[in-house]
């Protein structure tokens, strides 16, 4: 089989430009970013869309947004504003967008901001991130959708440390604009299950050329300017989610996906998966066809089911946040919540870039994770879980992790009231216990972060910086804008407030059983500007445990202030 590429740099096709719109990064991370957009044909496809009369071998158009390494505190080769779609495409979209009420011009005037590239034809045979294997993430859009509408989230995501491929599928997106000039506009016919099935099979093909292309060192090193890759991952949205997924099933070289807000189609549904799937969607989404509950029964590997209040399903392009930027009519506004969610545009923007971040940061790295949950909380009594409830959910979610690891063991993390009641669910799931019994892996070390560490016949009473609600039986956090974001600026407190749930009082009201940390090593990460649970009682709760103590300058949620931070503590104490 013969492949190969025909490449053109954007940079030389797109006049950069000095006024407009700038739009804001939101939840970067460390590193700054560069753009590549290369046109590939893979000569051993016949492209299934193209035209009778002018039958075509198929091809892509990508976007690479590369991470520049954060040692450089600049740019190297300085900055450029680039604008957020070339004209015929801004066009296009902006009459879509005004048809779903939306504000007139709202893609006018756009631009990001990128750091400029070298020519990969000066690097010489040398990377841009030289010695590095960088993690590999590739976007499949939504159908109809050009991929310059994730370009935002792309951007920031890669700020985190991954090489960020966004890619339009040829015939898909309404409108593909081409470097050179030329044209393609969508030929994919009614929205039927053979067409999507079909359109996701010929996407996942897409995907695993674009792989094949980057797992080449020379051509990584020569067309991306990078020096070949660490892990891949996958997502994508609307059919792009399934195209994600399929991928995944049918390509070894993948290690996970996320599925934002698209129905299962395939052999997927049924077969479930051994790797890693994150389906993220809008409020009722596992309602509104059986695919994603029947997919979730069948999955076998690590993942989470995650539904985001006041969303739609256009809320997970970059529309929500470039509205924000708008000012939009009083009249208007029932239209663009209607077509884009009542969420918070750069709340939903932060969201979407935190969770991906936060499930790729370890993933990319080649991990295997998997996220359980308290499962109170949110609940109000008398209905709601107990703390023996949650113990027993945490332990049946371990169970299989512990199992599929095998030998390689598991690193269990604990945050907040999550130490108490993880290190309570590890019974019989540690590798002590599991050597007792004759079997091999199991939990070998927790991670605490800034958590609560609890002897045997613990019980927790009322606490200060709770708020008791007798009408309901629930408690909440009494400040959480100070004790549990304090160091956060005011606007990215302002997005991830109203995600806070209560807590069932009755689920505190049991006393502990089992001490984990007893039976595992472990390190704790202890928060020094916590104002919830100050530093020094975070010390006596290591002390207790005997953790091996790191300390970080960061508040209580230092998961989401400094991702990056605790995922480099966590791998670094991986053996």
């Amino acid at each position: 089989m013969r492949i190969s590429t025909h490449l053109v740099n954007v940079i030389t096709g797109l006049s950069a430009i000095s006024t407009g719109l700038r739009i804001p990064s939101v939840s970067s991370g460390s590193y700054h970013v560069g753009l590549n957009i290369k046109a590939l044909t893979d000569e051993s496809r016949w492209d299934p869309y193209a035209p009778i009369d002018n039958p075509q071998k198929r091809h892509v158009l990508i976007s690479a947004f590369i991470p520049i390494d954060p040692q450089d505190n600049s740019c190297p080769h300085g900055e450029v504003n680039l604008p957020y779609m070339p004209p015929k495409t801004r066009d296009v979209f902006g009459r879509q967008a005004e048809a779903m009420g939306l504000p007139s011009g709202v893609f006018e005037d756009l631009q990001l901001n990128f750091c400029r590239l070298p020519d990969t034809s000066r690097l010489r045979g040398k990377a841009q991130n030289s010695g590095t294997k960088l993690p590999v993430v590739i976007f499949s859009p939504g159908r109809g959708v050009s991929r310059l509408m994730y370009s935002t989230m792309a951007r920031s995501v890669a700020s985190h440390g991954y090489v960020v491929i966004t890619v339009d599928h040829a015939y898909d997106a309404s409108i593909i604009e081409y470097p050179d000039g030329i044209v393609i506009t969508g030929v994919v016919g009614e929205a039927n299950q053979t067409v999507l099935e079909t359109s996701a099979k010929v996407r996942s093909q897409d995907i695993k050329f674009i792989i094949d292309q980057i797992k080449d060192n020379d051509t990584a090193r020569k067309h991306f300017g990078i020096s070949g890759t660490g892990g891949i991952f996958v997502f994508g949205h609307s059919i792009g989610g399934d195209t994600a997924v399929s991928a995944l099933l049918s390509d070894d070289r993948i290690q996970g996906a996320i599925n934002l807000d698209g129905d299962m189609l395939g052999p997927v549904v049924k077969t479930g998966l051994d790797k890693p799937l994150f389906l993220i969607g809008r409020p009722h989404s596992r309602e509104q066809g059986p695919s994603w509950n029947e997919t979730w029964n069948n999955q076998r590997g690590p993942g989470m089911m995650l539904q985001i209040d006041g969303t739609t399903h256009q809320s997970f392009l970059d529309a929500p946040l470039l509205v924000s930027l708008r000012d939009v009519p009083e009249d208007s506004k029932a239209k663009v919540q209607a077509a884009l969610g009542t969420i918070d545009g750069r709340r939903m923007a932060s969201l979407v870039i935190q969770l991906t971040a936060a499930i790729l940061d370890l993933k990319g790295r080649g991990f295997k994770t998997a996220i359980t949950t308290i499962s109170s909380t949110g609940k109000t009594p008398p209905d709601s879980p107990n703390m023996d409830d949650d113990i027993s959910n945490i332990a049946k979610d371990l169970a299989p992790v512990v199992e599929e690891a095998g030998e390689e063991g598991v690193v269990a993390v604990m945050h907040s009231a999550g130490g108490f009641i993880g290190s309570a669910a590890l019974k019989g799931l540690t590798s002590k216990a599991r050597k007792d019994a004759g079997k091999t892996g199991g939990v070998k070390k927790i991670v605490f972060v800034t958590a609560g560490v609890a002897p045997e016949g613990f019980e927790q009473g009322p606490m200060e910086f709770f708020d008791y609600h007798d009408s309901n039986g629930t408690q909440s956090c009494k400040d959480p804008r100070n004790l549990l974001y304090s160091d956060f600026s005011d606007e990215e407190a302002t997005r991830w407030l109203p995600g806070l749930q209560h807590q069932a009082d009755r689920g505190w009201a049991t006393k502990v059983q089992y001490c984990g940390w007893r039976d595992v090593p472990s390190v704790y990460i202890i928060c020094e500007g916590d104002k919830l649970l100050p530093a020094e009682l975070q010390e006596r709760f290591a002390g207790l445990a005997g953790s091996e103590v790191v300390r970080i300058g960061a508040g209580h949620m230092v998961q989401l202030s400094q991702t990056e931070k605790v995922a480099d503590i966590i791998a670094s104490h991986v053996d």
